[in-house]
């Protein structure tokens, strides 16, 4: 999945679109778009001890400019679990609604950082 910005058409705006302005709304994005994604897969996931499951987690990129969010495990069975089951998979299908959410209010504070709030 990814999330692609672009501006067209619109010299001024593109110019106001300082990464600055950008950078918290996309962080905010991409954790919540994490957070949902990874209980999602927990959701997913079969249980026979709990490691598995309370190893799921995410990371968003910790650059200034944040790009992308890893989610995952770092249990070495969890590749042939996610296999098996797609708990990974199932997790972002699940999310889909939510995350199409999430882009919109990201959307709504882009528009706010280039109108100064207003």
């Amino acid at each position: 999945m990814s999330l692609d910005i672009r501006v067209d058409g619109d010299d001024e705006l593109a110019a106001r679109l300082d990464p600055k302005l950008l950078a918290k709304p996309l962080r905010n994005l991409l954790t919540r778009v994490g957070i949902t994604v990874t209980n999602n897969a927990k959701r997913r996931t079969r249980v026979k001890t709990g490691r598995l499951r309370a190893s799921e987690t995410s990371e968003v990129d910790p650059g200034f400019m944040p790009i992308w969010v890893k989610i995952g495990s770092n249990v070495l069975y969890a590749p042939y679990r996610e296999a098996f089951d797609g708990m990974f998979a199932r997790g972002l299908d699940d999310s889909a609604g939510d995350i199409g959410r999430f882009a919109l209010r990201a959307e709504d504070e882009i528009a706010q950082a280039l109108t100064g709030g207003t």
